[in-house]
């Protein structure tokens, strides 16, 4: 069974964007970033998508016990080169990306009632075609490379 995880929670929307694991969900979460606003809980990504996500302007913030930390993480990506981005580390969270729904609610210590829920899901094929393809690629990719792999590797790798 999969186990639906919170990404986003919106106050200005009403909406509580959840996603298991490699659904595309990172695609996704960058474009609804850009409707938040800065009372919104939008966790920090890794620095490549991190940086992809606020070159189309998404809003990442409130996830950490110090904005400060936000606000240098953000500048941080904003200024690394592509080989420094993979040794950024976001400041610590309050929040996972890949959080369950009760333990966001206890952690935001807010009502989430008349909130909407909003998810994604996708063919369990391409799920492990894109697990594989992460973890062949995964390194090179937090460093801007393209996480793509040739058929037979995955063959490979999948069998």
């Amino acid at each position: 069974m999969i186990v639906p995880v919170v990404m986003i929670l919106s106050f200005r929307h009403r909406f509580v964007f959840i996603r298991p694991r490699k659904v595309a969900g990172t695609s996704v979460e960058m474009a609804l970033s850009t409707l938040c606003g800065d009372d919104d809980i939008v966790p920090a990504m890794i620095a490549v998508d991190e940086r992809q996500r606020q070159s189309i302007g998404g809003f990442s913030g409130n996830y950490s016990a110090n904005r400060d930390f936000e606000r240098l993480y953000a500048q941080a990506v904003t200024t690394a080169t592509p080989e420094q981005l993979g040794s950024l580390r976001a400041p610590p969270s309050r929040y996972a990306p890949h959080m369950a729904i009760e333990d966001i609610r206890a952690a935001c210590g807010r009502p989430l009632d008349g909130f909407r829920i909003t998810g994604i899901a996708r063919n369990p094929y391409a799920r492990v075609i894109s697990f594989l393809h992460m973890l062949d690629h995964f390194d090179g990719y937090l460093q801007g490379e393209a996480m793509a792999s040739v058929t037979g590797d995955l063959r490979t790798a999948f069998d």
